[in-house]
């Protein structure tokens, strides 16, 4: 007697979870990727008028420090200052940190937007589609795919790490 062997692929148990952020994406990717990825997002993403000369390379400075775990204003200046590498990423200028402060403030939609976008790529490059697609139901997510389930893991990530810059800025100026 002839066994039939099925080729779908096997549904994937029901306890995946979407896997966390980590802190500092070199963790998961090394440092040319995850400049090629902020890169990427900042040209996702349109700025309009109220950036500034500084516009683009700011967006690119801030994000790619977002993903790194550096938040606050006055970290960001830091090490704008004495990384040449991270210098030039933001068109070999080290901001202060109350530019850093005030560009956030003003274009807190743009850096959201830019930094899920960089955020949800790192997590598709790193766990690929079907990871994406397996987590998504047991996120409750209305949406399925890859893309939507990208998209709501980077977008609660991108708002975490914003509200926790924004409150290290408020504690640096508390001293």
């Amino acid at each position: 007697m002839l066994q039939t062997i099925s080729l779908e692929m096997p549904a994937p148990p029901a306890q995946i979870q979407m896997r966390p952020l980590p802190e500092d994406l070199l963790t998961w990717f090394g440092e040319r990727t995850l400049v090629q990825l902020t890169l990427e997002a900042v040209s996702q993403v349109n700025l309009g008028s109220r950036t500034g000369v500084q516009g683009p390379d700011l967006l690119t400075l801030v994000c790619y420090c977002y993903a790194r775990g550096v938040l606050g204003s006055r970290q960001i200046e830091w090490a704008a200052r004495h990384d040449p590498n991270l210098r030039r990423l933001g068109g070999n200028v080290a901001p202060d940190w109350n530019t850093i402060r005030n560009f956030r403030r003003r274009n807190r939609e743009a850096v959201l937007r830019t930094l899920r976008c960089l955020l949800a790529s790192a997590h598709e490059l790193r766990y690929g589609a079907a990871a994406l697609e397996a987590a998504l139901p047991a996120q409750g997510a209305a949406e399925s795919g890859s893309l939507q389930a990208a998209w709501v893991l980077a977008l609660q990530g991108a708002t975490a790490r914003i509200e926790r810059a924004i409150h290290a800025d408020s504690m640096a100026l508390d001293e």
